[in-house]
Order: C-alpha cells, then sequence, then structure tokens
C-alpha cells in the first residue's frame, strides 16, 4: 500500500512538472529527455542537492556554468587591459 501512494504522488509531480516545463526553456527539456539511463542518478543527485525538480536542477547547473564562463572573460578581459597598460621594458639596464 505504502509503494502505491508513493508511486502515484511521483506520477502526479511528474504531471505537475510537466506543465510546468512546456512553457519553459526547451533546451533543458532536451537535456533531460536525452539522458536515458542517467536520469536516475541526475534524479538523486538533484534531489540530494535540495532542488524540487529535475528541470530546477539543470536550470541551476546551466546557469553556474555561464557565469563561470562570464567570470572567466571578464578576467581575460582585465588581464589584457592590464597588459596594455604596462610600459615596455628594455632588456639591457643602461637604456
Amino acid at each position: 500500500m505504502l509503494q502505491y501512494s508513493f508511486l502515484i504522488k511521483n506520477i502526479v509531480l511528474l504531471i505537475k512538472n510537466t506543465n510546468k516545463e512546456s512553457m519553459q526553456n526547451q533546451e533543458i527539456v532536451k537535456i533531460i529527455d536525452n539522458l536515458k539511463g542517467r536520469r536516475g542518478y541526475e534524479e538523486k543527485r538533484a534531489s540530494k542537492l535540495g532542488f524540487s525538480s529535475l528541470y530546477a536542477y539543470f536550470e541551476d547547473k546551466i546557469s553556474r556554468k555561464q557565469k563561470a564562463f562570464e567570470d572567466e572573460q571578464k578576467e581575460l578581459e582585465a588581464a589584457k587591459i592590464e597588459d596594455q597598460s604596462k610600459p615596455n621594458k628594455k632588456s639591457c639596464g643602461c637604456c
């Protein structure tokens, strides 16, 4: 009896999440559809990290990757500006 109620709750949550996902980012939906054998692992990981759905987990994962990429770009730009502002030094000490 306990197993059936657990299955029913999961089905209801899946239906609710499907309705939410249809209006949201299709890229994340494609990622979830292509998980195949890793779906169980990713669902366990998402619940362990405190996400309410697999969609929210991947949304956060993508946003963190995008933020890391943007931060890296800012660091590269800052390094370029710093390199340009330094005067060219001569190799010998007499000049």
